[in-house]
């Protein structure tokens, strides 16, 4: 079975939770849902992250793993004691805000 790329399994898996996501708006109202939603995507990905980094003794910038994301990212400071990245361009963002505009 051939493997399928990051951003095709977002894909899969946002066709099953977009109507989810709209039903509950539709109950809840679209702020409180999208906060809840928000909150539990960004604690499940730091929970993905804290297993891929392998040692947390590591200056994030010295590492060479890469996570194989379809992002464009721009180093913004990279010095002794710390190291901040911008994103400069998202294919899942690009993805998203494309299905946004459709709805």
């Amino acid at each position: 079975m051939a493997k399928i790329s990051e951003l095709d399994a977002v894909k899969i898996r946002s066709r099953v939770m977009i109507p989810v996501i709209k039903a509950l708006e539709a109950e809840f109202g679209k702020e409180k849902v999208h906060a809840i939603v928000g909150k539990a995507i960004a604690e499940s990905y730091a929970d993905f992250v804290s297993t891929r980094i392998p040692d947390r003794n590591t200056h994030p910038g010295e590492t060479s793993q890469s996570f194989d994301y379809p992002v464009e990212p721009e180093v913004v400071e990279h010095t002794d004691s710390s190291y901040f990245v911008n994103m400069t361009r998202c294919v899942f963002a690009d993805y998203f805000r494309k299905i946004v505009s459709m709805n």
